[in-house]
């Protein structure tokens, strides 16, 4: 179980993304790093042209495509709907871990997304696991152009996260720090920065600090394989049951009383950070409070182009291959 933090990232990607599925290539290729047209001034995909589809055949796949695509992974239980084409489609995405998955992450929770469409543009709102609709953590724009290629834009809005996923990790490193009866709830009101969110766990017996479990949690990093660099973090290179080997780097600030962790994903260059954790000790009753800070960016990369954006379009036109 020590290699669970960076597979607990690996599951949490593929469960947050809008992308994210086990399905083959093929397909459509996409240009990255393109004008955009439906939001001038930013980056997006565009597409090869789509052969034999035109607009109404591509609005029809795309709403095909909302309620018909693949489970997104294993841990993907089930899905419900409201709303229609209209007012736009609400989803709720249940995940739930079982078997090989639930050993390294256990994770029980629902995921939002909202489907909409205006014209020549079809929309995909995320809301993460916030189930009023009103927070929106990332967006995916389509746009089909009059040549019959598909612009894509996706931006993530770097929103504070404190579900579900980020619960399961908390609860995973307080455990493996010695303490078996801890339980965690997630969005909860924040201790230590009032007016935001985070997870928090129930009371700890007996005294720690910040410091104190940066200690057990450098341990803990170390054993599973991580290195400790000239600074004093720790720098850990895992691989999971996704095949893939995830980066991360951990510190103590102790200007800011704080333990910081750098997730890098699949980066092992450790430069292009996806999302920062942070984990502080509060006292009266001691207690464990952590949140995660995704980047805010406009993804429009080559690697976004030819994997999850490619992957995306994909499954929308194999629709029109099902119907021939």
């Amino acid at each position: 179980r020590s290699q669970r933090p960076s597979v607990v990232a690996q599951i949490s990607r593929q469960i947050v993304s809008m992308f994210g599925g086990l399905f083959g290539g093929g397909g459509v290729a996409l240009q990255a790093e393109q004008d955009s047209t439906a939001q001038p001034g930013k980056k997006c995909c565009i597409s090869d042209p789509l052969e034999d589809i035109n607009l109404e055949q591509f609005t029809e796949l795309f709403w095909k495509y909302v309620k018909e695509r693949p489970a997104a992974n294993p841990a993907e239980q089930g899905r419900e709907y409201s709303g229609d084409r209209d007012t736009g489609i609400c989803e709720e995405v249940k995940f739930e871990t079982t078997g090989v998955m639930a050993f390294f992450a256990d994770i029980k929770a629902s995921f939002y997304f909202k489907y909409s469409a205006k014209g020549d543009e079809f929309y995909i709102d995320q809301y993460a696991a916030d189930s009023t609709y009103t927070k929106l953590s990332a967006k995916a724009t389509l746009k089909f152009l009059p040549d019959s290629r598909v612009e894509l834009l996706y931006e993530d809005f770097g929103l504070r996260k404190a579900g579900p996923v980020v619960k399961g990790t908390l609860i995973d490193d307080i455990k493996k720090c010695g303490y078996d009866d801890v339980t965690v709830e997630s969005d909860q009101d924040s201790i230590s920065i009032p007016g935001e969110k985070s997870a928090i766990s129930s009371a700890l017996d007996g005294e720690l600090t910040t410091e104190a479990l940066w200690s057990k949690l450098k341990e803990v990093r170390i054993d599973a394989g991580g290195e400790e660099q000239a600074d004093g973090s720790i720098k850990l290179a895992v691989g999971g049951i996704f095949a893939t080997t995830m980066y991360s780097q951990i510190k103590f600030d102790k200007e800011s009383d704080d333990i910081i962790s750098h997730d890098y994903l699949d980066d092992d260059t450790y430069q292009d950070c996806q999302f920062i954790v942070h984990t502080k000790v509060v006292q009266s009753p001691v207690r464990v409070e952590r949140w995660s800070l995704p980047k805010a960016q406009v993804v429009s990369n080559e690697k976004f182009a030819s994997g999850e954006g490619k992957k995306m379009i994909d499954q929308i036109i194999a629709f029109k291959r099902s119907e021939e």
